[in-house]
């Protein structure tokens, strides 16, 4: 065993996950973490809040379009300061876990605004930049043969080769009226689109499942409970070849960390972000070049194509779409005829001169996680 992870090997050390139930982020880093532990330590104790009302404060929150943009005026300016406030005071009077948690889930710039922040309440914090924790099951490699069948899907010349594509539902189930209307529009445009949808079977999800079950081009992966949905979400990419898969920008964002050949590095097409934290996932894709940057993204979505734009598209990772789902449908094969895909499927990562930030990009957070848990043990 690694000399870095011995002290795991301690029967007296008891390693507890908790997360909040809102939603199916904090499970799907809670799970990644959990596979990811060292050999020989014990097994963890996962607790989640047994409170259902943060569940459907989340979904709320999440669907009601003026509570949603009092969220975001919330998170911002004068008033920011002030929920911020009153949040860390709730932190503090109940717990410090969720504080500890989250200094290690953080960007490089956040990592400076929150030492500067320290700075001016003359507080010296330590602050650990952790690169995101992707499933390790997530990670593994292609075979050969595999990889060559995800460039096919996405190369075109193959009219009988199916492209098979992922569409995760949030656990707040955000945009299933999008997801119906979009798999209808790329059904027209070409019968090799072969949809996966994975979504928490529940009262709220019912209706869309029912509507889009009866087709033949969708595949519905439903479950009751939230761990079962993040392994059966698991289980589809083991069990099928995926080139594409149509998601938030939220922690799934972060498999574009992941190089192509990787079991789960499907090309990442994201929906309209909801919330500060989806805006940030963007801000640091574009930042380390792993998506357009927006002059690069409004000719993406005005269809206007060049040898420059194009010569870019290896260095992508992700794209955004529009907004509507009829455009997003013509949007999605435009890129599929032009070779845009194609040329994101063959990745070719933007070197970064800057070891700081290059430390953001590596694909082993987990790992590296453990690691840094280790020298604090």
């Amino acid at each position: 065993m690694d000399k870095s992870t011995s002290p795991f090997e301690d029967r007296s050390l008891l390693i507890c996950f908790a997360y909040a139930p809102a939603g199916l982020g904090h499970l799907r880093v809670t799970d990644a973490l959990y596979h990811g532990l060292p050999e020989g330590a014990n097994t963890p104790l996962l607790l989640g809040s047994q409170d259902t009302t943060i569940t459907y404060l989340h979904r709320f929150m999440s669907l009601n379009p003026f509570i949603r943009h009092l969220t975001v005026w919330a998170e911002k300016g004068r008033v920011e300061n002030i929920t911020t406030f009153i949040y860390r005071y709730l932190l503090r009077s109940h717990t410090d876990l969720l504080y500890q948690q989250m200094k290690t889930i953080i960007s490089e710039r956040t990592q400076r605004e929150l030492l500067r922040y320290g700075e001016k309440i003359h507080t010296e914090v330590p602050i650990v930049v952790n690169p995101y924790p992707i499933s390790p099951i997530l990670s593994e490699p292609l075979t050969k043969k595999q990889y060559e069948e995800k460039l096919m899907q996405v190369d075109n010349k193959d009219s009988t080769l199916p492209i098979q594509v992922v569409i995760p539902i949030s656990g707040a189930a955000v945009g299933t009226d999008y997801f119906a209307i979009l798999t209808a529009e790329l059904n027209k445009k070409s019968l090799r689109f072969l949809f996966h949808i994975v979504c928490k079977d529940a009262l709220f999800t019912k209706k869309f499942i029912s509507e889009v079950a009866v087709h033949e081009y969708i595949r519905i992966y439903g479950a009751q409970e939230d761990r079962k949905v993040i392994t059966t979400y698991e289980d589809v990419y083991r069990k099928n070849v995926i080139s594409i898969e149509i998601t938030k920008p939220s922690e799934q964002s972060f498999k574009a960390l992941l190089d192509c050949k990787a079991e789960s590095a499907s090309l990442l097409l994201f929906t309209e972000p909801i919330g500060r934290q989806e805006y940030d996932n963007l801000d640091f894709l574009k930042r380390h070049k792993l998506i357009p940057n927006d002059r690069d993204q409004e000719l993406l979505v005005q269809m206007k194509i060049s040898s420059e734009v194009l010569s870019k598209a290896s260095n992508w990772r992700g794209i955004r779409i529009p907004k509507d789902p009829v455009k997003a449908a013509y949007f999605i094969y435009w890129c599929l005829k032009t070779g845009i895909f194609s040329k994101m499927m063959r990745y070719k990562p933007t070197i970064i001169d800057d070891s700081l930030h290059q430390n953001e990009l590596a694909p082993d957070g987990v790992k590296t996680f453990w690691k840094k848990v280790a020298t604090l043990l």
